[in-house]
């Protein structure tokens, strides 16, 4: 490589965000498990909540239901 381009690499190198400020910007996830379980963990975090939602969707009331307790008219 020549010097300059070096010189290039290593000032991207110098400004380049920390760890922790990845974590705080929400880029890089604060876990303390395994990097190679991390996406395996999000992936079941997904479900679960995909999960809950459907099931909170399904067991919504009617519009019927709302206006004979006079939530909607």
């Amino acid at each position: 490589m020549k010097d300059k381009e070096i010189n290039k690499l290593e000032g991207f190198i110098n400004v380049r965000p920390s760890k922790e400020e990845l974590v705080e910007r929400n880029i890089l996830k604060d876990s303390q498990i395994a990097p190679s379980l991390l996406s395996k963990q999000m992936e079941l975090e997904r479900h679960q909540l995909e999960d809950n939602l459907d099931h909170a969707v399904s067991h919504r009331p009617t519009a019927e239901e709302l206006q004979a307790r006079g939530i909607l008219k």
